[in-house]
């Protein structure tokens, strides 16, 4: 921290850093089970009416109005060489109610923020990259606190250089089913970005335009439900061999065989797809299970009828 000011009710620091100690190299092998390996910086931090200490119960309480973040720029980088962590990976909705002391964030906010997460598969080849730039976000209801009010995740950013995402995330905290519901809003995307990530992971390639993409996802801790709408053009899978760089012909032409390449030949409507009992793997994170959503419904929608 380069520098920090605080009263009884205010504080402020400026130049935060969060850092891993060790490099990616040097963290790797000190690991015994996969975690993330992470940078964080933050430009300025500034918590408003706050309050903490212990209640009568003597239990540890922190609370404020409002937590501003300033310029937060985070990478994020997982080695998936190093052994799988197969424990248990609650919804953050159990992450928040078990806490062992009172936590209430009425607001926090996100000032131009951007995320960049990478992903080693294959040791001869470059880790996997998407990047969240233009980060505005806000998040309302942090903590075990609120009683039935929802918790309230709106962001909106700019996804692999020049897509637009909108996103709108709710669940209460204090329902134990940990019922969630999550809306996103994609804007004109160009597939090819995505390569960086899918080709040295899931040796596919792809190749045309996204129009517009919107998804609900609604799910508990064992499955979801989605519903998609999306318009695209010429889209085109490429499956690739084994090295990772040379196209297989034959399982790319049986795989584009099942992919409708346009939305419609009327380009104003749209392509829908659903999936239900989309079922969670729970040793692993919560935005795999989002994946494993938007995955189902992708295939619904390009290889089904295409119909509401």
């Amino acid at each position: 921290i380069d520098s920090a000011h605080a009263t009884h009710h205010n504080a402020n620091f400026k130049g935060f850093e969060l850092k891993t100690k060790y490099t990616k190299a040097v963290y790797s092998k000190i690991l015994e089970k996969e975690r993330d390996h992470f940078n964080l910086a933050v430009k300025e931090i500034q918590i408003l009416d706050m309050d903490f200490g212990y209640n009568d119960e003597d239990v540890f309480y922190f609370m404020s109005e409002k937590i501003d973040l300033n310029t937060p720029d985070a990478e994020i980088y997982r080695d998936k060489l190093v052994a799988d962590d197969f424990s248990y990976k609650p919804l953050y909705g159990t992450s928040l109610r078990d806490l062992d002391f009172n936590l209430g964030l009425k607001r926090v906010e996100i000032i131009d923020g951007s995320i960049s997460y990478l992903e080693k598969v294959k040791s001869d080849e470059e880790a996997g990259r998407l990047d969240f730039a233009a980060m505005q976000a806000s998040f309302t209801n942090i903590g075990n606190t609120f009683g039935n009010d929802d918790t309230v995740i709106q962001i909106q950013s700019t996804f692999m250089e020049n897509s637009s995402l909108n996103v709108d995330w709710n669940f209460k905290v204090a329902d134990t089913t940990d019922q969630f519901i999550f809306k996103a809003d994609l804007g004109l995307f160009d597939a090819t970005q995505m390569n960086q990530f899918t080709q040295p992971n899931l040796y596919v390639g792809l190749d045309g335009e996204l129009k517009q993409t919107y998804f609900t996802i609604s799910g508990n801790p064992i499955a979801s439900r989605i519903d998609m709408k999306m318009k695209y053009d010429e889209f085109e899978i490429s499956v690739l061999k084994s090295n990772g760089k040379e196209k297989n012909k034959f399982l790319s032409g049986l795989a584009n065989l099942f992919v409708s390449k346009d939305s419609e030949d009327d380009k104003k409507k749209y392509r829908y797809g659903q999936a239900e009992e989309v079922e969670r793997v729970t040793n692993k994170s919560v935005f795999n299970f989002i994946w494993l959503s938007i995955k189902a419904a992708l295939l619904s929608a390009m290889t089904g009828d295409g119909n509401k």
